[in-house]
């Protein structure tokens, strides 16, 4: 679960799910396509595609000359940095959208934790977090996800100097 990358959801489903469950659901008359297709999807934040990790120094995977690199705000793409050069202009409110994103990203992650506390196979442990691993489990995944994206937007936060501390000069 470590690793950076992603299933191409999107492709798995199209490509292989909904031809596969249209030849059964074609039969009472309905259209998984078009279901498919106006079904509200959830925005994925842009940071998250970002590694957490160190560059890949020696080229020896695709990501490296395909990964595009897009601002957390706007989404625009951007060079080097997480954000982009017209953001970063706006000083305390880019640190305030950042600082509010890590909020809500802990306090999901809290919630997780809590639910995984109640499970008979969480294996809670409060020094160390939780350590459940199952496979089964949705909410393994999503905490995943959210953990992923946390260190992701709390390094970015770090790089940019978006500390409380830091930011008491900018008011």
């Amino acid at each position: 679960m470590d690793s950076p990358f992603r299933l191409n959801d999107l492709y798995y489903i199209n490509k292989q799910i909904i031809p596969a469950l249209q030849r059964v659901f074609g039969l009472v008359g309905a259209d998984l396509n078009q279901w498919f297709i106006e079904m509200p999807r959830p925005v994925r934040e842009a940071f998250a595609k970002l590694p957490f990790f160190a560059p890949n120094a020696q080229r020896t995977r695709i990501d490296y000359y395909y990964l595009s690199k897009h601002c957390i705000l706007c989404g625009e793409l951007v060079q080097a940095a997480h954000i982009c050069n017209q953001c970063l202009q706006k000083g305390a409110s880019v640190a305030t959208v950042v600082i509010g994103r890590t909020s809500k990203l802990e306090k999901e992650m809290q919630h997780l934790a809590a639910i995984c506390q109640h499970c008979g196979g969480g294996d809670w442990v409060v020094e160390s977090g939780v350590k459940c691993t199952s496979l089964a489990c949705s909410v393994f995944y999503e905490r995943q996800k959210v953990q992923k994206e946390l260190q992701s937007l709390s390094s970015i936060a770090a790089d940019e100097r978006f500390c409380l501390k830091c930011m008491v000069e900018w008011f």
